[in-house]
């Protein structure tokens, strides 16, 4: 009875975990705005594609998968910015949920571990953002789950569904080629590990196909370009191993959530250590290989390239339990958890205020007239056109002068931290040329933010 009471108190603190304040703190930027206006297409012009759509750039083609996963929640929340949020949040508790089932069914479930599957800071903070790579776990526990049934063909089901991270971000790519390895160590069977990898292969294929329809392609070739491997790069050693110094502590700062590079180093030494001491040493597979593909890439390493590994790696730990170093990670993550709870539910910026972007575009349609533009400047947004503006009122059917035209517009809206007008009406930025000589019509704060909102009239010169 005392168990089945403990695991209802750990299911209402995961949801609470994933859900509590996303309003203030789910971060919504261009990507964000974009994928909810392309989700909203989606719902009123339906079409069953695995590949898709193509960004205003051009070089580059998302998966559907996201959009679908988006899709029933924004209908039920009718297409507001939070409904992709807690659309990410709901796979984010089935994580957790189908990760405590599958120790379950390895015999290895309990409190302690199901309470730190909640408060992992990769799996709790990428929960927390409508974004396509955080996905990757979600799809990544339902593989693991598979390869431990009995029902026919699971291997191959497994293989498909770990193809499904790398439709998320491509990088997952390395993860899931350490998944081969894996198999190999841990089953010892070479059919299991054929019928994986023709799931992986059916997993990606009509990726393959648009490359090969669509020369000279935006997947394959995308990921030559940014790797060393591209025949415009020549391979340099000095850069590659750099980052095979550099990444490992990159990858504990983001497991644990510590820029303490003393605690980073502890870590490393305790891991290391651990890895002589562990009988399943195969689930850091697709952990080292993350970190050596990751190693080849050209260009900046970004937190969410690692999150491929972050699932294995704490299967490594929690299949490694009984291990006292196991158990004195654990408690690091724990303790570590404590000191980020502020960052993690309370911090709130220009970039994760949607309650503040709603305020804004929320007084743009209740003033806004035929002929207007939108200006964001004198603040730390660089999207100075304010595209996520743009995209929320377009699903109201309320469109802006393009983000070229500032000369022939009637009315500007001005989206600003700077409250005194006077200075904000030198700054140099040409499309305010036409509205410096003037005072606003009005203006407002927006509560809750250091946003402030100008109206300027032609008229009111």
């Amino acid at each position: 009875m005392k168990t089945k009471i403990f695991i209802c108190i750990l299911l209402v603190l995961l949801i609470f975990s994933r859900f509590y304040n996303l309003n203030k703190t789910a971060r919504f930027l261009w990507d964000e705005s974009m994928d909810l206006v392309k989700v909203h297409e989606l719902f009123l012009h339906p079409k069953l594609t695995l590949i898709g759509p193509i960004p205003e750039d051009n070089t580059k083609v998302f998966s559907s998968l996201t959009y679908y996963l988006f899709l029933p929640f924004t209908i039920i929340f009718k297409f507001t910015p939070i409904s992709t949020a807690y659309s990410t949040a709901f796979f984010g508790i089935t994580t957790i949920i189908l990760l405590n089932i599958l120790l379950h069914r390895l015999k290895k479930f309990n409190l302690v571990l199901a309470l730190v599957s909640i408060i992992f800071l990769p799996l709790l903070t990428s929960s927390r953002w409508a974004w396509n790579p955080n996905f990757i776990p979600f799809w990544q526990a339902l593989g693991f789950i598979l390869l431990y049934t009995s029902i026919p063909f699971h291997f191959v089901l497994s293989g498909l569904i770990f193809g499904l991270t790398i439709h998320q971000h491509w990088y997952a790519l390395f993860s899931c080629l350490g998944l081969i390895f894996f198999l190999i160590f841990k089953f010892k069977n070479r059919r299991y590990v054929l019928q994986f990898v023709i799931g992986l292969f059916l997993s990606i294929l009509p990726f393959i196909i648009f490359d090969l329809t669509h020369p000279p392609g935006l997947f394959i070739t995308r990921m030559l370009f940014f790797s060393p491997l591209s025949p415009t790069k020549t391979i340099l050693f000095a850069p590659i191993l750099s980052k095979l110094i550099h990444l490992p502590l990159n990858f504990i700062a983001y497991f644990f959530g510590t820029q303490n590079f003393v605690i980073e180093i502890l870590i490393l030494i305790i891991i290391i250590i651990g890895l002589f001491r562990s009988s399943f040493n195969s689930l850091l597979i697709p952990v080292f290989f993350q970190i050596i593909g990751l190693s080849l890439i050209s260009g900046d390493t970004f937190t969410h390239y690692y999150l491929p590994a972050a699932l294995p790696f704490l299967l490594w730990l929690f299949l490694n339990y009984k291990n006292y170093l196991s158990k004195l990670l654990l408690l690091i993550i724990a303790i570590l958890f404590l000191f980020n709870i502020r960052s993690t539910f309370y911090n709130t910026d220009w970039t994760n205020n949607i309650e503040a972007t709603n305020s804004i575009v929320k007084y743009i349609t209740l003033n806004y007239s035929s002929n207007f533009n939108i200006l964001v400047i004198g603040s730390p947004d660089p999207n100075t056109k304010g595209r996520r503006y743009r995209d929320l009122l377009s699903l109201n059917d309320i469109h802006p002068a393009s983000a070229d035209d500032y000369q022939n517009i009637d009315t500007l809206f001005v989206i600003s931290y700077q409250s005194d007008w006077t200075k904000l009406s030198r700054d140099p930025a040409y499309e305010l040329d036409n509205f410096r000589v003037g005072v606003p019509i009005t203006s407002i704060n927006i509560p809750n933010s250091n946003w402030i909102v100008y109206q300027l009239s032609k008229n009111n010169r």
